[in-house]
């Protein structure tokens, strides 16, 4: 897998969302994605940790160029990431 580009963001873009927050009696679920790294970081969190869970990075040219790097993601986080990220595009 090639490496992802990265960039330096300043902190008022640095965010993280999630979404289809699960839960049951002994463990949780949720799907998420961040800024942190310079990159979309897209997760599905697990816990117990035995029980799954997965992370992959995505630039924000692809995510500009190509959409989003999964899908269903609800559709005010989608525009919140866009937002966020528009300052980006226009560089």
């Amino acid at each position: 897998m090639p490496d992802v580009k990265k960039i330096p963001l300043p902190d008022e873009m640095k965010k993280d969302w999630t979404w289809n927050h699960r839960s049951w009696e002994t463990g949780y679920q949720y799907f998420g994605v961040h800024t942190f790294g310079g990159c979309l970081t897209w997760y599905e969190e697990t816990y117990p940790g035995f029980a799954g869970g997965w992370s992959f990075e995505q630039s924000f040219e692809d995510f500009f160029d190509n959409g989003p790097g999964i899908k269903d993601i609800p559709v005010e986080i989608l525009d919140d990431i866009r937002r966020t990220l528009l300052p980006l595009r226009n560089k």
